[in-house]
């Protein structure tokens, strides 16, 4: 599975183009004005992480060698998901990743066109309380955990908004996942690499993943509308789509997969 959201993203660009690209220029853009970029992400290992003090993990590494393609330093630090989202919304932070789409975003934040990855959201519960999941109707009155903010889908969403099931929120999925150990949480639903990560970093031997996924998302980098980055976000697609033509995307995704599941750091 771990090469499942590298083969998804990938999917997105036909073989005909990566073919024919090998180092895209940048001549047709107009020159980057933007010197440093101010960037936030999530605790969402292996995406994003903090180690000995600093942002770390394969989007973290993806966003800072695109900045390096374009001649751009880019700082990034952790932040906890609705923080993060208010900074975009007021200018303190310039981008963020990585963002499902929703209306409601897209008033105060710029979306890339190409998503930095697929997002397969999974289902988590304790093996003695496995059910079959199917349909949405399945999920009807459990207690769900997801955190503040975090979009699932639409019409999940929206019906827990209206009271479907049971919503606890938690800070970050380390203590959704403690919490849905403790029996607090029936399902708790991420991303199925963060989930894997967890159990095995945690030793979780009661926690298991549901066969059936809830969905793929694509989730992309984001730029506050309190500055004009107009001209900045085809850079960055190029350069996403130069590192992916040339293996740069796979090669540190697979980096940070396979140290993970290898050592569980």
């Amino acid at each position: 599975m771990k090469g499942l959201v590298v083969a998804l993203l990938c999917g997105l660009l036909s073989n005909a183009a990566i073919g024919e690209v090998t180092r895209y220029q940048f001549a047709a853009l107009p020159p980057v004005q933007h010197t440093s970029l101010k960037c936030g992400t999530n605790s969402f290992p292996p995406f994003g992480y903090e180690r000995e003090g600093r942002a770390a993990g394969v989007e973290v590494d993806l966003v800072k060698e695109m900045g390096r393609r374009l001649g751009i330093a880019v700082e990034v630090d952790i932040y906890p998901w609705p923080r993060m989202l208010k900074m975009m919304q007021n200018g303190q932070l310039d981008c963020m990743f990585a963002a499902f789409y929703t209306p409601e975003r897209e008033q105060y934040m710029s979306y890339t066109r190409m998503p930095i990855h697929v997002s397969r959201l999974a289902l988590y519960t304790r093996k003695d309380r496995v059910f079959e999941f199917r349909a949405l109707e399945d999920l009807k009155g459990k207690r769900i955990g997801i955190l503040r903010d975090f979009k699932t889908v639409a019409v999940l969403d929206q019906r827990l908004d209206e009271g479907f099931a049971d919503v606890i929120y938690g800070k970050d999925f380390n203590q959704l996942f403690d919490l849905l150990e403790a029996d607090r949480v029936e399902v708790v639903i991420v991303n199925h690499h963060v989930g894997d990560h967890l159990i095995k970093t945690k030793k979780l031997s009661s926690v298991v993943e549901l066969p059936i996924a809830l969905s793929s998302n694509s989730a992309f980098i984001t730029f506050t509308r309190q500055r004009d980055y107009q001209s900045l976000i085809p850079k960055f697609e190029y350069a996403l789509f130069e590192m992916m033509a040339e293996g740069d995307y796979r090669d540190t995704f697979e980096r940070h997969i396979e140290r993970y599941y290898q050592s569980g750091q």
